[in-house]
């Protein structure tokens, strides 16, 4: 947050600069007309023209080099979507057990002359406002954004190897979406043991399944550790 509010302090002083300079410019050169007869003073104003020039420079190239720190920052405030829906997912399955004593196996639930989504049925729905993934129960997008307005569900809703389901006493489900437009897929799954992984990792273009399956090479004894967890 402290470098959000740094990023923006710098470009607004970056602003300021920019549109001052025209104004500084003008202010140049009517002094210019009035002290021809003073070289000292032509000198000053001359100072005072390459100062505001390297300065704006200067807090320009560092705003540029702020953007990716910031778009990081605005990337990871995405991801809160993902994980906030995910808990009261959670939160909702649970209830519709207790209500039913088994969790939803199919990805439509009649509940009498209606059939609902996974989700729907235990009761939870995104605002359609603000919803940057696909929320997927059973293999199937429930909601995804755009639903509200009609438009189709993804064919595929999460990148391969992701997989959600069911039975009467466990779950798993997944919200999959591109936060940052780069073509790699944010993935976040949640089950009934209160899991919440960050599968794939859009904020850092990281495929997290890799890490685990192919950790960095170690020691011997370390690397053993690793295989028994397995």
């Amino acid at each position: 947050m402290f470098d959000i509010i740094i990023f923006w302090a710098i470009a607004l002083f970056a602003g300021l600069i920019l549109f001052g300079f025209p104004v500084h410019l003008v202010l140049f050169g009517a002094n210019r007309i009035r002290a021809r007869k003073d070289p000292a003073k032509k000198k000053y104003r001359w100072s005072l023209l390459i100062i505001h020039l390297c300065l704006f420079f200067l807090v320009l190239l560092v705003a540029v080099g702020s953007i990716p720190e910031f778009l990081h920052y605005k990337a990871q405030a995405k991801q809160t979507e993902a994980k906030s829906n995910l808990g009261a997912i959670y939160v909702a399955y649970q209830a519709y057990y207790d209500d039913h004593h088994t969790f939803p196996t199919a990805p439509l639930i009649r509940q009498g002359n209606t059939a609902y989504n996974c989700l729907k049925a235990v009761g939870w729905e995104p605002n359609p406002r603000n919803i940057r993934y696909t929320y997927v129960c059973m293999g199937k997008a429930a909601f995804w954004p755009g639903w509200d307005q009609g438009q189709p569900a993804p064919k595929e809703p999460c990148p391969p190897g992701i997989i959600t389901g069911a039975t009467r006493d466990s779950f798993t489900i997944a919200a999959c979406g591109d936060i940052d437009n780069d073509g790699f897929m944010d993935v976040w799954t949640f089950d009934d043991a209160k899991h919440l992984k960050n599968v794939m990792d859009d904020v850092r273009d990281i495929d997290v399944r890799d890490s685990m399956i192919n950790p960095p090479a170690q020691p011997a004894a370390p690397a053993a550790a690793w295989g028994t967890r397995q």
